[in-house]
């Protein structure tokens, strides 16, 4: 399992760390807290990628 900080997740979803943040604290993005940081699996990553895009296709 692989884990990215919050701005590496923000650059592999093309949004700003702050936006990304606010998914996080949102609790729409899954991320743990180890020391000060907070981690994200690129797997998490990649799933709401994924539900990003069917959301649009359903539009």
């Amino acid at each position: 399992m692989d884990f990215i900080t919050v701005p590496q997740a923000a650059e592999l979803l093309n949004y700003t760390r702050q936006y990304t943040w606010s998914l996080i604290k949102a609790g729409k993005l899954k991320s743990r807290k180890v020391g000060k940081n907070f981690i994200l699996t690129e797997a998490e990553v990649h799933r709401f990628k994924k539900l990003k895009i069917k959301r649009k296709e359903v539009k």
